[in-house]
């Protein structure tokens, strides 16, 4: 069972930071990660999961309506941002950058966020897709660069626009038959909340040859139970404990 760190390794570093990426390099125990990108104002393809931060007077910002330079600013000002190591905000070009520099091969999960409400975004997701697939062909990660999201046109429009780049769906309480989901779109991935998968939809699933991984797994009662019910992989806030138990 693959063990996928989430957000980088949230148990020793601040997530979704190249310190928390990078110590899931350095471990070759561990599978890979997974991420999460968003947009700024002047269009920079920023990580981070949340869509506003919080100044020091906590006040809230959106994202999408700051600047890179004005997010590390704000950042910097609230003690309340960097919970543990690491400098939050960074850019997805200096991620892939570090990738490449460590030679990287295993697997990398690029979580797109996106709000379906709002039309006015700096980015269209026709235009999303084509600047991160520029940038994973600038560093050669077409085969270790998946693309995923809870927002099934993220990653039709991914797969359209280049069939290379493995596509996975992420779901939350699903509802929906699997076969259906599956049958509509070309996944390499499913990935399920970890309450919300049975042991027969697992083997339905893979005969589709789909790997299926859960999330958040952080205890160990949740690990054996999916290892149990035959889970291809679990994404983990705390990588390097679980990785020592497959």
């Amino acid at each position: 069972m693959k063990v996928i760190g989430h957000r980088g390794n949230k148990a020793e570093f601040t997530e979704n930071t190249l310190e928390g990426f990078e110590s899931v390099i350095a471990d070759n125990k561990i599978d890979g990660f997974e991420f999460d990108i968003i947009v700024s104002k002047e269009k920079k393809l920023v990580i981070s999961h949340d869509y506003f931060l919080k100044d020091k007077n906590d006040k809230k910002h959106m994202l999408y309506n700051l600047t890179h330079d004005k997010m590390l600013s704000l950042s910097k000002d609230n003690p309340h941002i960097k919970e543990k190591i690491g400098n939050p905000y960074p850019l997805l070009e200096d991620l892939f950058a570090l990738i490449s520099s460590k030679k990287y091969t295993k697997l990398v999960l690029l979580e797109i966020k996106s709000i379906p409400s709002k039309i006015d975004m700096p980015l269209s997701i026709t235009e999303t897709i084509a600047k991160i697939h520029l940038l994973i062909a600038q560093y050669s990660l077409e085969k270790v660069v998946k693309i995923i999201s809870f927002d099934y046109r993220i990653i039709k429009e991914s797969y359209k626009q280049n069939r290379e780049i493995e596509i996975g769906l992420i779901l939350h309480r699903n509802l929906i038959p699997l076969d259906e989901i599956v049958k509509s779109l070309n996944l390499s991935l499913l990935i399920v909340e970890k309450n919300w998968i049975t042991q027969e939809q697992i083997k339905e699933i893979k005969r589709d040859n789909i790997e299926i991984f859960t999330w958040t797994v952080n205890t160990q009662n949740e690990y054996d139970r999916l290892k149990q019910i035959g889970v291809n992989g679990i994404i983990t806030d705390n990588p390097k404990y679980f990785c020592n138990l497959t």
